[in-house]
């Protein structure tokens, strides 16, 4: 153990004492969430700043891939599989760890062949962690016309999903409209015409926005 300027070091591990230090509450009482805000001595996480690679097989491999590797692994790893199984049999090898041990083998060989791959994505398309509200607002919107497109015309009264359409559109009624003039409008080609117009709207401002959200991500050299 060595202590140097307050820094208490115990083989590779670190401590401190933990410090006085202010957090000031930025919000109302009225409010059901704030920012809060706080302020830490600098020299308080002084040795942490180190860089901190990313742990190995934090990006998962997509399901398309795995059924891409499917035949290259079983081909691959089949003999091995078909020994364990006798080992099971015979009661030479326990079966939770011969299957842990087939499942760790096929992700570390299919996580090198995918290696280039995943390297790509990672530098390429990288993406904010939340959608921004004008993302989430157009997604909500795809989702009702999608299912309002695939309900079709009705005869006793307009679906869930129509209704919703008929709330978002732009049209300033002039009085409520009743269940049989709902079923008039989404009964007629212009209300077909109108959802795919709105669908392919919405879906090309939605791919622009997540364009300028990934590119804004991608680390500059």
């Amino acid at each position: 153990m060595k202590k140097t300027g307050g820094i208490v070091r115990v083989g590779e591990q670190v401590f401190r004492p933990v410090p006085l230090g202010q957090v000031d509450w930025l919000g109302g009482p009225q409010h059901d969430h704030a920012r809060v805000g706080f302020r830490i001595a600098t020299q308080v996480l002084a040795h942490t700043r180190k860089y901190c690679s990313r742990a190995e097989g934090a990006t998962r491999i997509r399901l398309k891939d795995w059924q891409k590797l499917a035949p290259a692994l079983q081909k691959e790893l089949g003999g091995a599989a078909t020994v364990a199984l006798a080992g099971v049999r015979a009661g030479t090898v326990e079966a939770s760890a011969s299957v842990q041990d087939t499942l760790r083998s096929r992700n570390q060989l299919a996580r090198s062949w995918m290696a280039p791959t995943i390297w790509s994505r990672e530098r390429h398309q990288h993406r904010a962690a939340h959608r921004s509200h004008e993302q989430i607002q157009l997604l909500r919107t795809i989702a009702r016309v999608e299912a309002a497109l695939q309900d079709g015309p009705q005869v006793i009264r307009v679906t869930r999903a129509q209704n919703l359409v008929l709330e978002d559109m732009d049209v300033a009624w002039s009085s409520p409209l009743s269940p049989q003039e709902k079923l008039s409008i989404t009964s007629t080609e212009s209300w077909r015409k109108y959802l795919v117009a709105s669908l392919k709207s919405c879906k090309k401002e939605l791919e622009r926005q997540t364009v300028t959200q990934t590119t804004s991500q991608v680390p500059r050299k």
